[in-house]
């Protein structure tokens, strides 16, 4: 975690190449910020068998950052609350209650047609993302999920609203299984969905 905090720090203080300060003299500046509206998958498989998280709808908010005409930065942060199921057996609760995650995404993103004034613009990244539980509630308020840690990646496109204003869609693909720590004698663990998909509006600064 302090090697990843480390490198953000590093990567959004740098100075921009001088290719990247042209471009934002040309409309648009070297820093982004995006409020978008994120729906992640639900469970794919559990063991044992039977429990589900489901779908988080959330909002997310992401900040970028130019490092070059045709680089970028993006870390982005979203809370999101999912409910939980477990097996219906009869005399059993199979509503277990919900986990609060917090997913944290910093991807390295190429644009292929950041030196054009092409009104779409779409781009690819490779990355992390950190999600970590900070609470659960219900049959769950004694369960610890520990913090995942996996590869991330993700495709997008922006369109230009105005010299400042864009309307971005994004894509996005991580690994991710939950363990219910605490929870049973033999701990569930969850796989999640790993597709999150993301629409938005962002500006240029």
């Amino acid at each position: 975690m302090r090697c990843i905090s480390s490198l953000c720090l590093f990567l959004l203080l740098a100075p921009p190449t001088a290719s990247a300060a042209q471009s934002a003299r040309g409309g648009g500046g070297d820093w982004g910020l995006r409020l978008r509206v994120v729906i992640s998958g639900t469970s794919a498989e559990s063991e044992p068998a039977d429990y589900k998280i489901y779908s988080g709808v959330s909002l997310e908010g992401a900040v970028s950052r130019k490092l070059g005409d045709v680089t970028a930065i993006e870390l982005a942060v979203r809370t999101e609350s999912r409910e939980v199921e477990g097996p219906r057996t009869p005399g059993t609760e199979h509503r277990l209650g919900a986990f609060e995650m917090l997913p944290i995404d910093l991807t390295l993103q190429w644009r292929p047609r950041g030196r054009s004034d092409a009104s779409l613009q779409p781009y690819v990244g490779l990355g992390l993302n950190v999600t970590t539980t900070w609470e659960a509630s219900g049959l769950l308020d004694s369960t610890h999920p520990p913090v995942t840690l996996g590869p991330a990646v993700q495709l997008g496109v922006t369109h230009a609203l105005s010299p400042q204003a864009v309307l971005n869609v994004d894509a996005r693909w991580h690994t991710m299984s939950v363990d219910f720590v605490n929870f049973a004698e033999t701990e569930p663990r969850v796989t999640l969905d790993p597709l999150s998909l993301g629409l938005g509006v962002g500006i240029s600064f």
